[in-house]
């Protein structure tokens, strides 16, 4: 029996104990151990979730709008780079963040991971533009910082910023850049 990509998602979903072959070089494993079955399972929700979608707009250097889904059926959809935080719009730099990210991803597909959903109804996620990372790419460029209360899994991204901060890279140019979460919390109190 041969299994399409559909039916082995469907299947995983279904089944607490999948038993079969998956003929993907990737996936290839009997799953009829636990363990064999965990990782599965686990594959299959990584490929159930990732989304293909054209990004038309950006909004700052860590989020933006994308066009998501079959053709016939798009949809806009809200999305926020994780693991980064860019300057706000009005916030030193922010026009070069987002300039950057524009250069990157507008008007070309875009490999959307969800991970969760914030307050605001945006799509927190792992994006990939070009077949870059563009938390990696940000965060590089000097165009965004680590956002450590949110990118606990993505120990790649410290490293990054502590080279373009050597390297004065970016918003590293400048002599002591805030964050835009200290930006943030001082517009809410001068208010």
């Amino acid at each position: 029996m041969t299994w399409e990509l559909s039916d082995l998602v469907r299947g995983l979903a279904q089944s607490p104990q999948p038993l079969f072959l998956a003929r993907s070089p990737s996936l290839t494993r009997h799953a009829t151990t636990a363990n064999g079955a965990r990782q599965l399972r686990h594959h299959a929700q990584m490929i159930s979730a990732l989304l293909v979608c054209m990004v038309i707009g950006i909004h700052d250097g860590d989020s933006f709008l994308a066009r998501c889904g079959p053709p016939g059926d798009m949809r806009e959809r809200e999305l926020r780079v994780h693991g980064i935080d860019a300057p706000e719009r009005y916030q030193s730099f922010s026009d070069t963040s987002r300039s950057s990210l524009a250069a990157l991803c507008l008007n070309v597909p875009a490999h959307i991971r969800p991970i969760e959903t914030d307050r605001y109804g945006r799509s927190i996620a792992q994006v990939e533009c070009r077949g870059r990372d563009v938390a990696r790419h940000q965060v590089a460029r000097g165009m965004a910082w680590v956002y450590t209360r949110y990118a606990d899994t993505r120990p790649d991204l410290p490293p990054l910023q502590a080279q373009a901060r050597k390297s004065h890279a970016g918003l590293w140019a400048y002599s002591d850049p805030v964050p835009p979460w200290q930006w943030r919390h001082a517009q809410a109190h001068a208010r």
